[in-house]
């Protein structure tokens, strides 16, 4: 599957959908695209690929990913998609 991380602010939006997809494809309204790339969810386990989205010009941030599209998963509560550290800024996903 592909995944893209969107982010407006503070608030965290991880979206997933089918590799059929391009990751350019997906679009939220006044949401910027951070992260973007590959995952694999064997057995309950969340694991993200190394390698990136092309069409976006975006690589993964694997431990940040990963955190956010676990709570996802497991459908926890808005308020835990907010980044007050303003984390994703301080990365080299592009």
């Amino acid at each position: 599957m592909k995944y893209v991380i969107f982010k407006r602010k503070e608030l965290i939006v991880p979206v997933i959908t089918s590799e059929m997809a391009t990751h350019s494809d997906l679009k939220l309204e006044g949401f910027e695209p951070v992260s973007a790339g590959f995952i694999y969810m064997p057995k309950g386990l969340i694991i993200i690929d190394n390698r990136g989205s092309e069409s976006l010009g975006l690589k993964p941030n694997k431990e940040l990913d990963e955190k956010y599209i676990t709570k996802m998963v497991l459908d926890l509560p808005a308020s835990t998609f907010l980044d007050f550290n303003n984390e994703y800024s301080n990365t080299d996903a592009k």
